[in-house]
């Protein structure tokens, strides 16, 4: 293929890619392979967003007027980038927000980086995925122009998205999101979500569910299983406890009560009380320091 074929035909591409398109790869050739990439870049057709990954400028179009797909950068940002979070969301066509923040899974260790006035984050990929090598576990396949992606299931995204809320913008943000998805299968849902193991994610899995029944149709079977892997005692939903919580008996959760009052209907939550039965006031009982998982990073703030 010559090189102008190539970069036609590739909007984002990697500096092996192009080698082997080019030369197959051989490292004698790599001198000459450079000095092409860098006439290209002089002459205005190509950019170099970091080392070894390239976008193309169209023609007629310079540099830096030229704006290329976010979602297929991020895919080339790592041999093994999978859009996750909010960014899977936006993908899926299921984000009430959009954001200048893509987010994707890598187990390589990068540092989020700013392109195109756009934030790159990577993410490592959940401990318990990477010890029973499940990372691509409920990964889909699709393309952004030519450009092939790869990005977490929609049954995947939900229970991701629960689990770690301050990657999609915020419990508000989150279950708006969530409540654009339109169909999904319920036993991908519950098999991830029990893959993941944590009881907290599980319990907003379930409640999540529960609230969206009808639209998901949501038969008391899937709810049953879900509620055998909630936590023993009540967990907080919010981990930062920023915000008035308010206790979901049923699945030993206390929300944000800007999730629950959304929602419109009651799902069993009570207020927090003490075991003698006397009311909390003015803040929510203790969480358990044994139970809980703590955050390992801050929710994220505006932006994706």
């Amino acid at each position: 293929m010559r090189v102008r074929e190539f970069i036609d035909t590739h909007s984002v591409f990697t500096y092996r890619e192009f080698a082997v398109v080019h030369d197959g790869d051989v490292p004698s050739a790599a001198p000459t392979r450079d000095a092409l990439l860098n006439q290209y870049i002089r002459a205005g057709r190509l950019v170099r967003v970091r080392r070894e990954l390239y976008v193309t400028v169209p023609l007629g179009v310079g540099p830096a007027a030229a704006v290329t797909d976010p979602m297929a950068i991020a895919a080339r940002m790592a041999v093994d980038a999978v859009l996750a979070y909010h960014t899977a969301l936006e993908y899926h066509g299921a984000a009430y927000t959009i954001y200048s923040r893509v987010t994707y899974l890598t187990s390589i260790g990068q540092r989020p980086f700013a392109f195109q006035d756009i934030m790159y984050a990577p993410v490592p990929f959940p401990h318990v995925l990477v010890n029973g090598d499940r990372q691509n576990m409920m990964i889909d396949e699709g393309f952004r122009g030519t450009t092939l992606v790869h990005v977490t299931s929609r049954e995947r995204t939900l229970v991701d998205v629960l689990d770690r809320v301050g990657l999609s913008g915020g419990w508000e943000e989150a279950w708006r999101s969530l409540e654009m998805l339109s169909t999904l299968d319920l036993e991908s849902v519950v098999t991830y979500a029990m893959t993941l193991a944590n009881a907290t994610t599980i319990a907003k899995v379930g409640l999540f569910l529960e609230q969206h029944a009808e639209q998901l149709a949501v038969d008391n079977g899937v709810l049953e299983r879900l509620r055998t892997r909630v936590p023993r005692g009540l967990h907080y939903a919010d981990r930062g406890r920023a915000s008035t919580g308010r206790l979901v008996e049923q699945w030993h959760l206390i929300m944000p009560v800007t999730v629950l009052d959304r929602a419109g209907r009651k799902t069993g939550e009570t207020e927090p009380r003490h075991s003698d039965g006397r009311r909390w006031r003015n803040r929510l009982p203790p969480r358990d320091p044994g139970e809980m998982r703590v955050a390992t990073q801050p929710p994220a703030g505006p932006g994706r």
